[in-house]
Formats: structure tokens, C-alpha cells, sequence
């Protein structure tokens, strides 16, 4: 049993050590200075976001929009998006209400997304139960970056899980106006 139990903390050490490295770009000291860097204005940045669900027909299956300076596009047809393939797609303006605050996308954008180092990632199993997932690309005139979220909450970081439900709140409203 003592042999066990050092053979364990071996490994843990070994993972732990292993498994630290600096996630931070743009040597970026501390949280603030993220929250900073995510302000979309100031570094002319774009975000593509949408939902999509696999084992689906028609319109409602994928909703892609874009957001940059304040101003909010539909995908004309939207595509299911590719893994490790920036969304490519023509766009047209859309009008919503000013109720829907469609820049909080960019307040409050998770900061551990940006600081990762993977261009592209996957988080969670997205639509794996046919539940659907969230796509989701940052732009800006550094750094540009994908992901896939889950929309099952479980199978989420719970840094991303109020994030992901902001995004699939503002289609669901973006829908309910159009």
C-alpha cells in the first residue's frame, strides 16, 4: 500500500509539472489588462457566433451572425462551420431591437478563451447528444481564434458556462425579431 501511495504522488507531481505552462499571449501580466484587450472597439475586432445542430433540416439548423463595430450581419446561407476552418459565408445587416444588447458578446467574452494557445478548440462535446452546439471566432488585428462550446452546461468549464448560455440567449432573441 505505501508503495501505492508514493507511486501516486509521483505521478501527480509529474502531471502537475507537466501540465503548467504560460497560457498568456502578448505577455499579458495580469486579468485586467485581458479585460482590456477584449474591448472590441479598440482593436477593431469581430465576432462570428452561432448555433448548429447535426441531425437537422432546414433553416433552423445553423444561425451564424457577425458582430463588428456595433454592427450586427446574418450569415445569407448558413453553412454548418468546419473544425480547424475559419467561417467563410456572405453576410447581410440585420436589424434588431435595441433591447437586445448584443455587445455584451463582447464585455463580457471569456478571458481564458483568448489567452488560450490553441487557434482552434473544441470544449465540451458539442451536439454530441444532439443537443446542438455553439460556434464561435474572435478576430482582431492580432490574433484570430475558434472554438466549438458544448450547450450542455455539464459538459462545460464553469468559467464558460455563463458565456455560452449569453450567446445562445441573444440567437434565441436575434430569432424571436427577425
Amino acid at each position: 500500500m505505501k508503495k501505492f501511495k508514493i507511486t501516486i504522488s509521483i505521478l501527480l507531481v509529474v502531471l502537475v509539472s507537466v501540465s503548467c505552462h504560460d497560457d498568456e499571449i502578448y505577455n499579458l501580466e495580469d486579468e485586467a489588462k485581458v479585460e482590456t484587450f477584449a474591448k472590441a472597439d479598440s482593436r477593431n475586432a469581430t465576432l462570428v457566433f452561432g448555433r448548429y445542430y447535426g441531425k437537422c433540416e432546414g433553416d433552423y439548423c445553423v444561425k451564424i451572425f457577425k458582430l463588428k463595430n456595433k454592427q450586427l450581419k446574418e450569415a445569407v446561407k448558413s453553412s454548418r462551420p468546419a473544425f480547424g476552418e475559419f467561417y467563410e459565408g456572405d453576410f447581410s445587416m440585420i436589424k434588431v431591437s435595441d433591447k437586445i444588447n448584443i455587445t455584451e458578446l463582447f464585455s463580457d467574452f471569456p478571458s481564458m478563451l483568448l489567452r488560450s494557445k490553441e487557434t482552434h478548440s473544441i470544449i465540451g462535446l458539442p451536439d454530441a447528444g444532439d443537443w446542438g452546439g455553439i460556434y464561435l471566432e474572435y478576430k482582431d488585428e492580432k490574433l484570430h481564434k475558434q472554438w466549438f462550446l458544448d450547450l450542455n452546461a455539464n459538459n462545460l468549464p464553469k468559467e464558460l458556462v455563463n458565456y455560452t448560455s449569453l450567446i445562445n440567449e441573444k440567437i434565441n432573441l436575434i430569432e424571436g425579431d427577425q
